[in-house]
């Protein structure tokens, strides 16, 4: 039961984000946060809290005197907004804009994020994979793609989300990962 829950909140292993970037690439943008993002994770978590705060107030004038006590739950749950909100920024991500022969521009975009890159990698590949559904996978270097009906494409070197514009740059990027080591 440890183990299962150890699986689903934790990324895995996870290789640098500047996998995506190439030789044509003409404009990069690295971000690499503190563990735990204080600023940013403070700021939307308030700006979180204080709308579903409005909320409460807005609807509160509708909830029988009854059931008052249940406004406090949503309070509760406000002091939690921060560290939920946290969970979902990246520990780090990188923009690579590329050159294409033809000159035109595309976009690669890797992402380490804190947890639950597991159960979000199987759900994404699971749709990708059913009936009725508008994309296709294949697997590449050791590991799924999801190609969408646009041709973007979208894998997981390990706990790292690969995303881009273009199917061959999320292939390259696997290979580079694939070369600075196992993910």
């Amino acid at each position: 039961l440890i183990w299962g829950a150890w699986w689903v909140v934790s990324p895995g292993s996870q290789v640098p984000t500047e996998v995506v970037v190439a030789p044509e690439a003409v404009a990069v943008v690295h971000l690499a946060g503190d563990e735990r993002a204080q600023g940013l994770t403070r700021l939307l978590g308030t700006v979180m809290a204080e709308h579903s705060r409005r909320q409460r107030r807005a609807a509160s004038r509708e909830i029988p005197d009854s059931l008052r006590w249940l406004e406090r739950l949503g309070s509760a749950q406000d002091a939690q907004t921060a560290d939920a909100i946290g969970m979902w920024i990246p520990s780090e991500a990188t923009l690579a804009v590329l050159a294409a022969p033809d000159g035109r521009r595309h976009l690669a975009i890797a992402a380490n994020f804190r947890g639950f890159v597991r159960p979000i990698r199987a759900l994404v590949t699971s749709a990708a994979k059913g009936e009725g559904g508008h994309s296709s996978v294949y697997t590449h270097a050791g590991h799924e793609v999801t190609l969408f009906p646009n041709r973007s494409a979208l894998s997981f070197a390990g706990g790292t989300l690969l995303w881009a514009d273009k199917a061959e740059l999320v292939e390259a990027a696997l290979d580079r990962a694939k070369a600075d080591g196992p993910a």
